[in-house]
């Protein structure tokens, strides 16, 4: 009996700007109905390049964003840093706006400057919902699709979003001020929490079946403190929902506290990344239930040839065991498309 495969394929923006000339700068992430025509473009222009592959499609729906940053970098403008663009990269947020805090003990929400930015972002989803309607504004903190599941409520955990506010100063933080630190995350996930049911309020959304939570800076932890700080949190967030838990860093030391959150939750997909190096068949044991997406590097797919990539297919579909498999690969800026056309359908029969 054939265990489930499927592929996906993803393009980072710099292989978009270089292949089709699409400008990513401060104008496609401010302006949502500019980006919603450009994003349709980008639709029919893959529909025309890979079709035979399924992908894109020559109609695409419009679909107006309140904002094209995730929650780590939301999170962070909300509490003051400003956010930087490029023509060829996903916009990003550099300062730590909460690193000059004393004692984070003391930290209030009403301390910065979140409040009112989040009022101007949930005004501007009303403007698009009474413009367009509901049925076409996405909003943060929601997926109609992610990777395998669909209905996701979406965040990263409290540490990866900690992060983007403190810096370094956060590891420091676990043991020098750790009742400071627990206060912070559970700071951060109420936030998570408010805005997804705020935004949902906007839209007339029921809350989702699913969750998504991202722990990419859980590499940074061992099992002891992710057992401590996280797991907590995201058994949390998840509220007994079929769960979709990514971690793009080297994990290979939390497998047994992953086991843990396996027992406690419906992990449905664990999503990971091949340049941290995950023992995948120590993932497959510790989510006995889960399909393994696996995210191949962008460099892999620039440099590899058909020959490899084949290879490396087989190899992650071998070291998966019995579990079903969600393959992803990233297109950067230069990928050979002969190649990889060639290496896939081989590789998947």
């Amino acid at each position: 009996m054939r265990r489930p495969l499927t592929c996906q394929l993803s393009m980072y923006p710099d292989y978009l700007h270089q292949e089709m000339g699409l400008d990513f700068s401060e104008p496609f992430h401010t302006d949502p109905v500019y980006r919603n025509q450009k994003w349709k473009e980008v639709v029919r222009w893959v529909r025309q390049r890979f079709g035979r592959w399924g992908c894109g499609a020559e109609d695409p729906p419009d679909a107006y964003s309140v904002t094209t940053l995730d929650s780590v970098h939301f999170t962070a403008y909300l509490f003051g840093s400003k956010v930087s663009y490029w023509s060829d990269r996903f916009p990003d947020t550099h300062d730590y706006p909460l690193n000059g805090l004393r004692d984070l003990r003391f930290f209030r929400r009403s301390m910065t400057q979140a409040e009112a930015r989040i009022q101007l972002v949930v005004d501007e989803a009303r403007r698009l919902v009474d413009r367009f309607g509901p049925e076409k504004v996405v909003i943060p903190y929601y997926a109609a699709e992610d990777i395998v599941m669909c209905d996701l409520e979406i965040t990263h955990c409290p540490l990866t979003i900690s992060y983007r506010l403190l810096g370094e100063r956060l590891l420091l933080e676990m043991y020098d001020n750790p009742e400071g630190l627990e206060h912070l995350f559970s700071e951060v996930l109420l936030l998570s929490l408010e805005l997804g049911e705020r935004f949902r309020e906007v839209v007339g959304r029921r809350r989702p079946k699913g969750a998504c939570v991202g722990a990419c800076a859980s590499c940074f932890l061992g099992p002891d403190l992710f057992r401590q700080y996280l797991l907590p949190r995201v058994i949390e967030f998840a509220a007994g929902r079929p769960l979709l838990f990514h971690a793009c860093g080297n994990v290979n030391s939390l497998f047994k506290v992953f086991e843990e959150m396996a027992a406690k939750s419906q992990v449905k997909v664990f999503d990971c990344r091949e340049e941290a190096g995950i023992d995948l068949q120590r993932a497959a044991k510790a989510f006995p239930h889960a399909t393994i997406s696996y995210m191949f590097s962008p460099p892999a797919c620039l440099s590899r040839t058909a020959g490899e990539m084949r290879e490396a297919i087989r190899e992650v579909i071998r070291r998966t065991e019995d579990r079903p498999v969600h393959l992803v690969l990233n297109l950067p800026a230069g990928t050979r498309m002969k190649s990889w056309t060639r290496s896939l359908s081989p590789a998947l029969s």
